[in-house]
């Protein structure tokens, strides 16, 4: 078992760029890493606050809103 010998299980998780407030986002990102969590067994939960589902994992994060940071 990875978790018995002290190895991190790393999750990843992105939220697309959507119409919703940002509460609602940051909401739906926290729910997206509670089920990563739940189903997956990870250890920690890495996530994208602001990344389309075509767009390559390096620029996700290049544009940040600093608000939804801090709120999630």
């Amino acid at each position: 078992n990875l978790k018995e010998n002290n190895y991190t299980i790393q999750g990843y998780v992105r939220k697309s760029i959507g119409d919703e407030e940002d509460e609602t986002h940051i909401y739906l990102l926290n729910q997206m890493c509670r089920n990563v969590r739940e189903r997956s067994l990870v250890t920690k939960v890495s996530a994208s606050v602001v990344c389309k589902a075509n767009q390559p994992l390096l620029d996700g994060d290049l544009t940040k809103n600093t608000k939804i940071y801090v709120m999630v």
